[in-house]
């Protein structure tokens, strides 16, 4: 009856109206990407923890004032090597060098998205509760007028509590039991179309599991590097078909593209996606499990 009466409503006063039974989804943008006119006016120096994923040189040429580099090939090591994502004491180090707690504010940028989203990702994933994106990169703060800086920032370490938040990771097990198994869980795949269909690829194997919607990171961010605005990121992510109560495990070749999905799809709104990290680096090595090419 009431959802007799809601649609008569609709009808009448052309008003959605949000049923009980359908969870509303709330758009993340201003907690996770943060543009460079606001950084810029919020910047003080010590309100944010700035974090630059470029390498030395481009970060001695110029970074944000106060940004600390952080060694994305160490970081990308580590998260890749056996028991990377499941050994918390190989974090402390790297994480306390950073001097970042769990209730830090940290803004994370470079110029490889994917190197971004995966430093963004392994924070969040290391207990970090607040992380956002600097959209749009260097160059964006460097045009809304930021303070840059040719001098190396250090800061003392901070000792740092390091609790994996296992939901934002997938192994391959959970991966396997999910969306081959069964159709329990929605699996998107973030790499390129070649790797997708076969015809190219680094895997021992090439193609993509069967069943996976494919996305390439790519398409979600315009030709400045910048997100698209959510109505266009959620018409990318359309065949999906996301919804708050459906599990979605995200992947591509080793983590960093498919972290950039996993922060499209949190930015959006919906509860955040399961990084199954490996990838098909590690997917393609099993023979016994099927593929599909195309």
């Amino acid at each position: 009856m009431l959802r007799m009466i809601l649609s008569c409503l609709m009808l009448i006063t052309g008003v959605s109206y949000a049923l009980a039974s359908e969870p509303e989804v709330v758009s993340k943008r201003g907690e996770l990407l943060i543009s460079a006119e606001k950084l810029v006016a919020d910047f003080d120096g010590s309100r944010y923890r700035v974090l630059d994923t470029r390498d030395r040189a481009a970060y001695d040429k110029g970074h944000i004032n106060g940004a600390l580099l952080v060694d994305m090939v160490l970081w990308k090591k580590l998260s890749m090597q056996p028991f990377g994502l499941t050994d918390e004491k190989i974090w402390q180090q790297p994480l306390d060098e950073l001097a970042i707690t769990p209730e830090t504010r940290v803004v994370v940028y470079g110029e490889m998205m994917p190197e971004v989203a995966r430093l963004w990702w392994l924070l969040k994933y290391l207990g970090v509760k607040h992380v956002a994106i600097l959209d749009g990169g260097y160059a964006s703060w460097t045009k809304a007028g930021g303070k840059t800086s040719t001098v190396a920032t250090s800061v003392k370490p901070i000792e740092h509590p390091v609790a994996f938040d296992t939901r934002r990771y997938a192994d391959l097990d959970q991966l396997v039991e999910m969306c081959v198994n069964s159709q329990k869980a929605v699996l998107i795949d973030n790499r390129s179309e070649g790797e997708f269909s076969g015809k190219a690829g680094f895997g021992v194997r090439k193609g993509h599991v069967p069943g996976a919607c494919h996305v390439e990171w790519v398409e979600f961010l315009d030709a400045d590097g910048k997100f698209l605005p959510d109505e266009q990121l959620r018409a990318k992510l359309n065949e999906a078909k996301l919804a708050i109560d459906t599990p979605v495990i995200v992947h591509c070749q080793s983590g960093g593209r498919s972290s950039v999905g996993v922060f499209v799809i949190e930015l959006l709104g919906y509860p955040s996606p399961a990084n199954y990290y490996q990838g098909w680096a590690q997917y393609s090595t099993d023979a016994s499990l099927p593929i599909e090419a195309k």
